[in-house]
């Protein structure tokens, strides 16, 4: 009998980057129903976002489902960023920064300001510039200039670029 459950298989293998049998187990998990559907969703889209598959539709879909599912508060700040990062890169600002905005909210108001929500806060500022919003954009890099020492030089720059 095998002491690891699925939901241990699947995370080993993410682990150890086999992605593609991750992604399968992590999708059992989820007819399973042991676990936090939206971390397991979360982990799915990881997988598909890792595994060079080219399926950014697919990984923001769980992204944004594991958004809306999870019970953890780490996992739903983290699939709103991962779903603005991938929006972003599809050059979808607009929707990347709703993503973002909403993970800064979320880290504001259930008291979980991490690396994650000075990265969203950050990123957040960046969509706000490609869209000509400047002064918003300026508000933005300041406060994270306040709150992360590592994203302080880069904000300082995008601030006078602005």
């Amino acid at each position: 009998m095998d002491p690891y459950s699925t939901f241990d298989r699947a995370r080993m293998a993410e682990r150890e980057e086999r992605f593609s049998e991750a992604l399968l187990l992590f999708q059992a998990c989820i007819a399973d129903g042991e676990c936090d559907e939206g971390e397991v969703l979360f982990h799915c889209g990881w997988c598909i976002e890792q595994g060079g598959q080219g399926a950014t539709d697919q990984a923001l879909h769980y992204y944004e489902q594991a958004a809306a599912q999870t019970r953890m508060p780490e996992c739903k700040l983290n699939g709103f960023f991962r779903a603005g990062w991938l929006l972003m890169h599809k050059k979808e600002h607009v929707k990347a920064a709703t993503m973002f905005r909403h993970a800064v909210d979320y880290a504001e108001l259930s008291h979980h300001k991490s690396e994650i929500y000075n990265q969203s806060v950050f990123w957040y500022a960046v969509c706000l510039e490609s869209q000509g919003r400047f002064i918003e954009a300026i508000r933005w890099y300041r406060l994270v200039r306040l709150h992360s020492p590592q994203l302080d030089p880069e904000s300082r720059v995008r601030e006078l670029a602005c």
